[in-house]
């Protein structure tokens, strides 16, 4: 599962004064009841428009809606797609020609950052890009979104992108309960993404966490804190500890040290936040 913005920076921020194995654990209960009721069902999206290398469009969205864009690329196509935030903390979601979830891009803290993905078209045709502000009810904001590097996709691309589609379709059958086929798209992703990016990169970790979140769902609590774990070891020599998928990693973690009955050291308001 993916945090909100805020419960992430929360975590981080208590994070920098309480060791990772309390904080997973007090987290995970004190922000249960704030992470159930933080979907307030998808951004209204507004008319699509089209992508075209070389020509940025600039907009302004408020929290709850959604701008949609269509990039139409060729089989076998490479294309970068920069949305760059304006003092808004935005969102980025690809679906691919058959309107399928690729990827959710949500990873820079900055409300002045970029959020970038690269596509490696498996099929000609439309590819669909919503943007959005990451927080429901904020205020309205500009941004920028612009396609570039449109040309034939190398093998290492290809790679990359194939990996990134498995690593979502993991998350995606680990929340419907297929814990078996998500285990397995999340083994091919990790092997995958350790060839591209080496065993000490972040995107090893992210797939690492979502290992671990699919081991708590199947009751291997040993399994899925070794893979938390490895992933958080992973995130802090890599520079990624003041990230969202560190936060995301203390979260499964506290997630599994209460599997594994730590919730008794917890006292009894942190309890009654979870009702």
């Amino acid at each position: 599962m993916f945090l909100g913005r805020m419960i992430r920076r929360m975590i981080l921020k208590i994070f920098s004064v309480i060791p990772v194995s309390c904080v997973s654990l007090i987290l995970t209960i004190s922000f249960s009841h704030l992470v159930r009721g933080q979907a307030s069902g998808d951004p209204i999206r507004a008319d699509e428009s089209i992508l075209e290398p070389g020509k940025p469009v600039t907009s302004q969205v408020a929290g709850g809606e959604s701008h949609s864009y269509r990039l139409v690329l060729s089989k076998g196509e490479h294309a970068r797609v920069a949305l760059k935030q304006m003092g808004l903390d935005m969102t980025l979601r690809l679906s691919d020609t058959d309107g399928n979830l690729v990827a959710i891009i949500d990873s820079d803290n900055s409300p002045n950052g970029i959020e970038l993905v690269s596509i490696a078209a498996e099929a000609g045709g439309k590819y669909l890009l919503e943007a959005f502000p990451s927080a429901p009810k904020a205020g309205r904001g500009p941004y920028s979104i612009e396609v570039s590097d449109v040309r034939a996709a190398t093998a290492a691309e290809k790679d990359e992108y194939a990996a990134l589609r498995k690593y979502y379709e993991s998350l995606r059958a680990n929340e419907g309960g297929k814990t078996d086929i998500a285990l397995d798209l999340a083994k091919a992703s990790l092997g995958a993404r350790e060839s591209l990016f080496g065993s000490e990169s972040k995107p090893v970790a992210y797939s690492l966490i979502a290992i671990g979140n699919i081991y708590a769902n199947k009751n291997d609590v040993v399994q899925a804190e070794i893979a938390i774990r490895h992933a958080l070891d992973v995130l802090d020599r890599s520079g990624g500890k003041q990230t969202p998928p560190y936060a995301d990693g203390l979260y499964a973690l506290g997630r599994v040290l209460m599997l594994k009955g730590f919730s008794k050291w917890v006292t009894p308001w942190q309890k009654l936040l979870i009702i």
